[in-house]
């Protein structure tokens, strides 16, 4: 079982290394990187929304509403509670003391729903309960390109501009057609390219990252104070936190393997480490030094996750089942 959740990370670092050794071809990081930033973030990303969503919401037909909306409110409480906890931390903590309160708090906002959560369930959880993860999955990608872009700019008219870009017209395009029932009504030579982009934008998001840490200078790329904070907080006692209060959660109408799988699912989403796809909107959207600030955060936390994410994930097994 220990490889099973390791494997989830280790072929993220894969995909991370391998983008950082092909973009130490300074070449490369001149010429293509840039480029690449820019399609990932307005071709294949919104193309990967036009796809998902309407295959998410007709996977909300067939197992129901209920699960599915639970779900979607779920991220959207785990949002809420997230930046509750950073503002009311950040430099009030000694350990969370920063000089990027800002993208901090971003870090603490936005975790990984999907790489890491997803391949884990898929081998400890019945097959259900990553169909309900789907919504979960669904609201942060939803949130994460809306609400990070507007966290890292700051300001009334920073915010603003922050909600426009190639991601989110492709969320509301792809939640169009799912409303609608357009999307399947396509011919499959015409969503092609919709499929194509699923299949391989997340990946392609894995590698975009690591080209982008190559292109930091090495000096830049540090151990700060408050990313120990960040894991101790975050990423152990918040984890236990949720533990906590699950077991006051009764289940009991569900068959238990499910019930024990959502408990899982949701300890997992408490302890995994922040969204990769911060470090991409920052290098987008943002500037040099967010993306030298997440960066760093991101090579940290991630350290820490090998050994954590499978800790709380053998406790959890112990305690619901």
């Amino acid at each position: 079982m220990v490889l099973d959740v390791l494997l989830p990370v280790l072929r993220l670092i894969a995909l991370t290394v391998g983008g950082f050794l092909l973009f130490r071809i300074r070449l490369l990081q001149r010429r293509v990187l840039k480029p690449l930033v820019w399609l990932t973030t307005n071709i294949a990303l919104p193309f990967y929304f036009i796809h998902m969503l309407p295959t998410r919401w007709a996977d909300g037909a067939e197992t129901g509403w209920v699960w599915s909306v639970i779900f979607f409110a779920a991220y959207l409480v785990f949002l809420g509670l997230q930046i509750a906890m950073g503002k009311l931390l950040i430099n009030r903590v000694p350990l969370l003391r920063s000089e990027h309160p800002r993208e901090l708090l971003v870090i603490f906002a936005m975790h990984n729903t999907t790489y890491i959560p997803l391949p884990i369930l898929a081998v400890v959880a019945p097959p259900v309960v990553s169909l309900y993860l789907s919504f979960y999955v669904m609201a942060f990608m939803i949130c994460v390109w809306t609400v990070t872009p507007a966290m890292l700019r700051g300001g009334a008219g920073g915010r603003l501009r922050g909600l426009l870009n190639g991601p989110t017209i492709g969320i509301a395009l792809g939640l169009a057609v799912a409303v609608t029932g357009l999307y399947g009504e396509l011919p499959a030579w015409a969503t092609a390219p919709f499929r194509v982009s699923a299949r391989f934008a997340l990946d392609l998001i894995m590698v975009v990252l690591g080209g982008i840490l190559a292109a930091i200078p090495a000096e830049s790329l540090r151990f700060r104070r408050e990313f120990g904070g960040y894991v101790l907080v975050k990423m152990v006692l918040w984890p236990a936190l949720v533990i906590g209060i699950l077991l006051l959660i009764p289940l009991g109408a569900i068959e238990p393997a499910v019930a024990s799988g959502i408990k899982l699912a949701m300890v997992l989403e408490a302890v995994v480490p922040p969204a990769t796809n911060i470090v991409v909107i920052a290098r987008a959207y943002g500037t040099d030094a967010q993306v030298e600030y997440t960066g760093s955060a991101i090579i940290i936390t991630y350290i820490a996750a090998a050994g954590l994410i499978p800790l709380f994930l053998v406790v959890s097994r112990l305690i619901f089942g």
